[in-house]
C-alpha cells in the first residue's frame, strides 16, 4: 500500500470485487458502522464482540480439537439452512480469553468483507480450505480482517484519549527518563483495559490513523505529560 493511500476515498477503485484491497478510512467506516448499530446507545470498553457476532445474525459453536485436527483457531461457514457460524477451538474459548476475542472479531470481519466468496464453504473443512485458497491468493484477505477486527476491538473513539491519559500517568509516575519504558507501560494499560493482546494493542498504536508511539516520543522529547496538545 503506497504511503499517504489511506486517508481519502478513491472512487476509481473496483468496489463490487467480493476479495479486494480495503483502505483504512473504509475499514473503520465499517467498524464505527457495525458498533453504532449494536450498541445504539453506546458502547463500553471492553467491546462485549459476541453481542457483536449475535447482532450480525452470526451464532458462535466452540468447537472441540479444532486447533489440533485443522491448525486453525476459528472459521466461518454458513449451513445448509443458510445460517452463518463462527466456529472457535474450544480451549481457546475457555482459556485464551485475548485469542479467542481476536479471533471472534476476526470472523465477523470475513463475515462483513468477505462473504460472498466464502459462502461457497458446505462445511467446516469446506470454510477452512476455502479460506487458506483465498489467503494464498490475496495478500490483503486477512490483512483486510485483521485491520477491522482491530477497528471492532479497539475503536478509534475513546481508544485516542485513553492513550494520553495513560500516557500522561505513566509519565507522572516514571518520569522522563526511559522511552522505552514509557511506551511498554503505556501500552501494557491499554492492552488491559480493552482486552486483547499486547501485539494487537501495539500494532493498532501503531497505525496511521493514531501514530500514538510517534506521538509519545515527541512529547517525551520535550518533556510534555499532554500528547495532541493542538487536539
Amino acid at each position: 500500500m503506497k504511503k499517504g493511500s489511506d486517508d481519502s476515498p478513491n472512487t476509481s477503485r473496483n468496489t463490487s470485487d467480493p476479495v479486494r484491497e480495503y483502505k483504512v478510512w473504509e475499514l473503520q467506516q465499517h467498524a464505527d458502522r457495525i458498533l453504532a448499530s449494536t450498541f445504539p446507545s453506546g458502547f463500553i470498553i471492553p467491546i462485549e464482540i459476541e453481542n457483536v457476532a449475535y447482532s450480525l445474525g452470526l451464532d458462535i459453536n466452540p468447537v472441540p480439537g479444532l486447533s489440533s485436527a485443522l491448525q486453525v483457531l476459528g472459521a466461518l461457514w454458513r449451513d445448509h439452512e443458510g445460517r452463518y457460524w463462527i466456529v472457535v477451538d474450544e480451549h481457546l474459548m475457555d482459556y485464551g480469553e485475548n485469542r479467542y476475542r481476536f479471533t471472534v472479531a476476526e470472523e465477523i470481519a470475513h463475515f462483513v468483507l468477505h462473504r460472498e466468496p466464502l459462502e461457497k464453504a458446505v462445511d467446516i473443512h469446506g470454510a477452512v480450505g476455502l479460506q487458506r485458497l483465498l489467503a494464498g491468493r490475496y495478500t490483503y484477505f486477512e490483512a483486510n480482517a485483521r485491520r477491522l477486527a482491530a477497528g471492532l476491538l479497539m475503536p478509534r473513539e475513546p481508544l485516542h484519549p485513553d492513550v494520553a491519559t495513560a500516557y500522561a500517568q505513566v509519565v507522572k509516575v516514571v518520569g522522563f527518563r526511559n522511552l522505552g519504558a514509557v511506551t511498554r507501560q503505556v501500552t501494557d494499560i491499554l492492552r488491559r483495559k480493552y482486552v486483547v493482546s499486547y501485539e494487537a494493542m501495539q500494532y493498532r498504536l501503531k497505525e496511521h490513523q493514531f501514530r500514538a508511539y510517534a506521538a509519545m516520543e515527541e512529547a517525551f522529547r520535550t518533556r510534555s505529560a499532554t500528547l495532541w496538545e493542538s487536539q
